[in-house]
């Protein structure tokens, strides 16, 4: 086993993020003495990555060895005491899984702006498309006057638009720069949350017997049940048909798939002549080449966003990509990039600095702002 594998094993471990199949390999490794040399240079680097930390009074080392111990197969090899003790206390350093760190300090470093000020999280933000081209930027908008051009009814500042569904059918599109997001209620009562830098086009009013919507970015619907009226979303080649779910479809075209997970309910993802059908629990991944399969999803982590917060098991490029869209942000890296899962649950109502600063606490990367940019630096 190599050693990228067994540190990817400890961080799953010690985040509670483990399955049953990667306790076991982890369990494996350390009763295998020809892993020792691998296992050795895994700590060495968690050692090396971690940020400073306050000391672990024995009592406190002591409990944590007992609940990996307890955890752990009754037949041990005559290593695995050792190895054992040694990735525990060594790995709750690196991963922070024990919050033993001094709170100030960190190794975040960046480039104040010059008006003193830190990147903002995103918020309710918003621009609405008519059907003659004209736009209304949603934040901060007269309602009564959203009212009169649209049909639509803008609940306050709770990025929340509203249609009832009556009166002539027009088509509207709702856009979200990043850094933004929003809410709309369709005309059959379904509801979509927009993501940052995401768009809906859909009518005002749904007749026949059909609901049709079109989107791009990163849309979670909610769909009011209609037997006699199905419900299709658009996203690039692809369709997904339901008739009343709950279920969450991610398509930025910088990420390298389009990933469609399913709550609750069920759903038909369409590709050209290939159709699969979701259970709850399920994600259809539809990559750049027009292939499609289905995988069981961690569906937690695909609607944090929606629930206010990053849900991070991801490497560094995969983050920063999110980071990006949510505080309109450039990335760029200097460095040598380097393999690894980083798993954090942060707020996204958290400042840039803060998020990050959080990232680097894991060890191995560090950030650097300067204006509008960041620096990724390993």
């Amino acid at each position: 086993m190599s050693k990228d594998r067994i540190n990817y094993l400890l961080q799953r471990y010690y985040t509670d993020a483990a399955t049953t199949a990667e306790q076991e390999e982890l369990w494996a490794s350390l009763h295998q003495e020809q892993q020792a040399p691998a296992l050795q240079d895994a700590l060495d680097d968690l050692i090396r990555e971690a940020p400073p930390i306050r000391q672990m009074d024995a009592t406190t080392a002591a409990d944590i060895l007992q609940s990996i111990l307890k955890q752990a197969p009754a037949t041990r090899h005559r290593y695995w005491q050792r190895w054992a003790a040694a990735a525990t206390l060594l790995g709750a350093v690196a991963l922070g899984v024990y919050l033993l760190r001094e709170p100030t300090n960190t190794h975040f470093v960046y480039q104040q702006p010059t008006n003193n000020s830190t990147i903002k999280p995103g918020g309710n933000k918003a621009i609405l498309i008519l059907d003659d081209g004209s736009q209304l930027a949603l934040q901060g908008a007269d309602s009564s006057q959203i009212a009169r051009q649209s049909g639509a009814a803008l609940q306050g500042d709770s990025g929340l638009l509203a249609y009832n569904g009556k009166g002539p059918v027009h088509y509207h599109e709702i856009r979200t720069p990043a850094g933004g997001q929003y809410s709309v209620v369709l005309p059959d009562g379904s509801r979509a949350f927009l993501n940052a830098a995401s768009s809906l086009r859909y009518p005002t009013a749904f007749t026949g017997n059909q609901r049709a919507v079109t989107m791009t970015g990163e849309v979670y619907f909610d769909i009011t049940p209609a037997v006699n009226a199905p419900f299709s979303v658009k996203v690039g080649s692809a369709e997904v048909n339901v008739l009343g779910t709950a279920f969450n479809i991610m398509a930025y075209t910088d990420e390298p798939a389009i990933r469609t997970t399913l709550v609750q309910g069920a759903v038909l993802v369409r590709q050209g002549e290939t159709a699969s059908h979701l259970l709850p629990g399920q994600q259809a991944i539809l990559n750049s080449a027009g292939q499609l399969k289905i995988s069981r999803a961690d569906v937690s982590q695909a609607i944090a966003w929606k629930e206010g917060v990053f849900e991070f098991n991801q490497d560094i490029h995969d983050i920063m990509r999110q980071i990006a869209r949510w505080y309109d942000v450039e990335i760029m890296y200097e460095g040598e990039i380097k393999e690894r899962s980083y798993i954090a649950t942060i707020s996204r109502n958290e400042s840039i600095d803060q998020v990050l600063s959080k990232l680097q606490e894991a060890g191995g990367v560090h950030f650097r702002i300067e204006g509008k940019k960041v620096i990724v630096m390993y």
